[in-house]
């Protein structure tokens, strides 16, 4: 099933009262909430804000779109940085309208850190040991196509070798990336749930 988020939430400056007793933000000032839901591979979730919802399940129209490329990350050249996002992960985010295919206007989020302004880490904390298994997993799978097709003693040493240096460069390139990255970051101390 495609993906529609249709909301019929509006927020603009004719939406608003202009009376003083009026506290509801405008668009653009920030707001803070909780990751509702994040899908790091599709790479969108939603917020719910902290008014609002009453400490009850949100609906639809109160949720706040999040893509990540509206994440706050430091300008890395050549990198593509996806935040690590969890569910009820406090954030602190701007909004914006937006329109919906069906002309319905809706609340996406961006400038989006953790409260308090914290950069989000781009990084689950066993990332590398994650990575580091799918590398030999794969050097597994090489080793039984390669022990399949080649009947040589010498040439599947060689093939060996060679898929295991492959593996140990992909290890090692991403350790540095990761290195890399996690230095432009200050350190988080942050703990969720």
């Amino acid at each position: 099933m495609p993906f529609s988020f249709q909301s019929t939430r509006l927020l603009s400056s004719e939406a608003l009262s202009t009376d003083d007793d009026c506290d509801a933000p405008l668009e653009g000032d920030m707001k803070y909430g909780e990751i509702y839901n994040f899908d790091s591979h599709r790479k969108y979730g939603f917020i719910k804000p902290d008014k609002g919802t009453g400490g009850q399940k949100p609906k639809r129209d109160e949720m706040i779109f999040l893509h990540a490329n509206d994440v706050v990350t430091p300008d890395i050249k050549g990198e593509s940085i996806r935040p690590y996002l969890l569910k009820r992960m406090r954030v602190q985010f701007k909004t914006k309208e937006v329109e919906s295919a069906k002309s319905t206007t809706s609340l996406k989020a961006y400038d989006v850190t953790l409260e308090g302004g914290e950069l989000i880490q781009p990084f689950h904390p066993d990332y590398l040991e994650r990575h580091s298994k799918v590398q030999k997993a794969r050097f597994g799978d090489e080793i039984f196509a390669i022990m399949d097709t080649v009947d040589d003693e010498t040439e599947m040493e060689a093939s060996i070798v060679k898929a295991f240096e492959r593996c140990s460069s992909a290890i090692a390139r991403q350790k540095e990336r990761v290195r890399m990255i996690k230095s432009k970051y200050p350190q988080n101390t942050v703990e969720v749930e």
